[in-house]
């Protein structure tokens, strides 16, 4: 759930910056920057004083500019193939933002951002795997902090035969936790079948689908066809990311729900929580 790679795969260098600034730009009404978002003089030296080339970083209220910098030097880090650089500057990252923000604001712009710069050749796939298990190994830590409540209604996320790419799903699950939910995360490449057992043994009240890549598989609509078919009818399924309004056809004629945000995402969660049963 986050930005159509249709959408950005045409974009110039400063068209991305603009779409970086005003991602945290769009959001601040609903997520504004904490104090503690606010990285210091001292936090940022301590990150790399390396890349401040000798000069302070002079702390400042401007969220957006502390956002743009981490972006910054995480593109540096995955240029240099600086695994352990840009694993200590995204941990710093996470404990310096609340973990929405961190999501909202840093992750989905970066990881689009590193789609971006493989599809024009700027980087290698090496390079975008590395960087990819960084990401994935930071957002599994922060799933895992979440504790399941007792009386929270059970959603299982995942992502469809096919769909490999997991770091949508990985930040929808989080969401899901966020809002208070119990979460079941069952990583990348699921069979309808798979999904469904899994749904109905947990009882999960919503099975949530990330769609990033590919937009035009062929078998993916059977898949979902008959993930909804397996499903208990008053179980919904919704789906986002980048490759979700290729199958927008097939998700109607099925009965699937399509959220273009993980802002709305979490905005559904939280009203759609009130009305599951025995909650």
């Amino acid at each position: 759930m986050g930005y159509r790679i249709g959408d950005i795969a045409h974009m110039s260098d400063q068209e991305l910056d603009g779409l970086v600034a005003s991602r945290v730009g769009a959001h601040k009404r609903h997520f504004p920057m904490s104090s503690h978002g606010v990285v210091s003089e001292l936090e940022w030296n301590h990150v790399d004083s390396s890349r401040t080339d000798g000069k302070k970083v002079v702390e400042s209220q401007d969220s957006q500019a502390v956002v743009e910098r981490y972006i910054e030097w995480a593109l540096s880090y995955i240029d240099e193939m600086n695994e352990s650089g840009l694993e200590a500057l995204l941990s710093r990252a996470s404990i310096s933002m609340t973990q929405i923000e961190f999501l909202d604001f840093l992750v989905l712009p970066l990881t689009c951002l590193i789609g971006h710069r493989w599809h024009i050749g700027e980087i290698r796939i090496s390079q975008e795997h590395m960087a990819t298990w960084v990401i994935k190994s930071i957002l599994s830590g922060l799933l895992r902090s979440y504790r399941s409540q007792k009386s929270a209604p059970m959603m299982v996320v995942t992502t469809p035969a096919g769909q490999h790419h997991e770091i949508g799903a990985l930040a929808v699950a989080i969401s899901g936790a966020h809002c208070g939910w119990n979460v079941t995360y069952l990583g990348p490449d699921l069979p309808a079948e798979e999904i469904a057992a899994m749904a109905v043994r947990t009882h999960a009240a919503l099975v949530a689908l990330s769609l990033v890549y590919p937009a035009d598989d062929p078998l993916l609509p059977e898949e979902l066809h008959r993930l909804k078919h397996l499903l208990p009818q008053q179980v919904p399924v919704i789906a986002g990311g980048g490759a979700s309004a290729a199958y927008k056809e097939v998700m109607d004629r099925v009965g699937m729900h399509i959220m273009p945000s993980l802002v709305d995402f979490r905005e559904y969660l939280n009203s759609f929580r009130d009305h599951v049963q025995g909650y």
